[in-house]
């Protein structure tokens, strides 16, 4: 028979569960590996893409007159370029991992799939219909800052 006072009982009891669940999970961290994603200011060049679909790592062209880099200023701007193409805009830091990046300037003429692969993950909330978007995070590991978005590639830069 269906009782109030059981009801009651089962209720509390599965509380006093999940907050056992939630006191008891603790994040844990690998200690041979640093991160931190406060400061990345200065400048950075692109040394690698991984493709998360399928693995693949892409390394710069071996021909490439010059290195894909990206400066992040300290006021919130940022430059860089291409190996044909310059850019530049805004960025911020968001929740200590999401890049908030407004693009004041890119072009992707006569980029090839290197290049092409950086402008999309700077540009991967233009790409999206949701609304807010999906941002990049970023996080500096190993002296690399990794930038992770939806568009399919992350990005490895080094000093």
């Amino acid at each position: 028979m269906f009782s109030i006072k059981k009801m009651k009982t089962d209720i509390l009891l599965l509380t006093v569960l999940i907050v056992l669940l939630f006191i008891s999970c603790k994040r844990t961290t690998n200690p041979n590996t640093e991160t931190q994603t406060t400061d990345f200011s200065g400048t950075w060049k692109l040394v690698q893409t991984v493709n998360e679909v399928n693995g693949t790592v892409n390394l710069p062209p071996a021909n490439a007159p010059r290195y894909i880099t990206i400066t992040f200023k300290n006021n919130g701007n940022f430059t860089g370029n291409t190996i044909v193409n310059e850019i530049g805009g805004t960025c911020k830091v968001e929740n200590g991992k999401d890049l908030d990046i407004m693009l004041g300037f890119l072009t992707k003429i006569n980029e090839d799939d290197w290049g092409r692969n950086f402008c999309n993950v700077l540009m991967s909330c233009y790409y999206q219909s949701l609304h807010p978007c999906i941002k990049p995070s970023c996080e500096i590991k190993n002296g690399h800052l990794i930038i992770h978005s939806v568009a399919d590639y992350d990005l490895i830069l080094a000093r």
